[in-house]
C-alpha cells in the first residue's frame, strides 16, 4: 500500500500515542514518508489550488517556500521579532489571513532560530487558525533536541482538540542522524490524509 508499512504505521501510530496521549487509526490517520519534505510535497499538492497562500514564519526553513511554490502556492511571511525574544507575533498573525489562505506551517523548537514555542503562545496560535478553519502543518524534525528546555516544550499534537484540522511530520533524519534515508511519517485526519494517498 502506499501509506507504509503496516508494522511501521502500528509503531508510529503507539509512538504518537506515547508522546502526545492522542490515539491514531494506523490505518486511516498514518502515512509513511520518503523524509518531511516529500510530505510536505504531497500535503501542498492535495491542499493548494494555484494562488493558494500559505503563512509561515520568517526567518524560516527555505524548503518550506521552495514546497509551496511547487504546488502554485504562495508563501505569505510570518515575520518573527528579534527584539522579542523570536516569539509568535499573535496580534499580526490575523492580518496575514486571506480567503486564499489554507494553511500554516510551524516548525517547534524553530529553525533556525532555536526557539521552543510556550504552550499559552502554542495554544492562542492555534485558536486564530482554528477559527479560520484553516489547516495547521507541523513540521517535526527538532522535538528531541529541547534539553535543558524539555518542560517547556510543548507539542500541538497534543491537543485532540485540533486532530481534524492539523497535519503533524515527523522526520527520523535528524533525531537518529538518518538524512540519507529519507524516512519520515505524517499523522493527518482522514479527509486529508485520504487525498494526500491519492497523490
Amino acid at each position: 500500500l502506499p501509506n507504509g508499512l503496516a508494522e511501521l504505521r502500528g509503531l508510529v501510530a503507539a509512538t504518537h500515542l506515547a508522546n502526545t496521549g492522542v490515539a491514531v487509526d494506523a490505518d486511516t490517520n498514518v502515512l509513511i514518508t520518503a523524509g518531511n519534505m516529500q510530505g510536505m510535497n504531497s500535503l501542498f499538492r492535495t491542499l493548494l489550488d494555484p494562488g493558494d497562500e500559505v503563512v509561515v514564519t520568517d526567518p524560516g526553513f527555505t524548503s518550506h517556500l521552495q514546497q509551496i511554490r511547487l504546488n502554485g502556492g504562495k508563501p505569505v511571511s510570518w515575520p518573527l521579532d528579534e527584539d522579542a525574544g523570536w516569539r509568535l507575533d499573535l496580534a499580526g498573525l490575523e492580518g496575514l489571513i486571506t480567503p486564499r489562505t489554507k494553511a500554516v506551517v510551524l516548525v517547534n523548537p524553530c529553525n533556525p532560530t532555536g526557539t521552543v514555542f510556550s504552550k499559552s503562545e502554542l495554544l492562542e496560535f492555534a485558536r486564530i487558525v482554528a477559527a479560520h478553519e484553516l489547516v495547521i502543518v507541523i513540521d517535526d524534525p527538532y522535538s528531541e533536541f529541547t534539553y535543558e528546555q524539555r518542560a517547556a516544550f510543548f507539542n500541538l499534537a497534543s491537543d485532540a482538540r485540533l486532530s481534524e484540522r492539523l497535519a503533524y511530520l515527523f522526520t527520523f533524519s535528524k533525531v537518529h542522524a538518518m538524512s540519507g534515508w529519507r524516512l519520515g511519517y505524517m499523522i493527518a485526519p482522514e479527509w486529508l490524509l485520504s487525498g494526500v494517498l491519492k497523490v
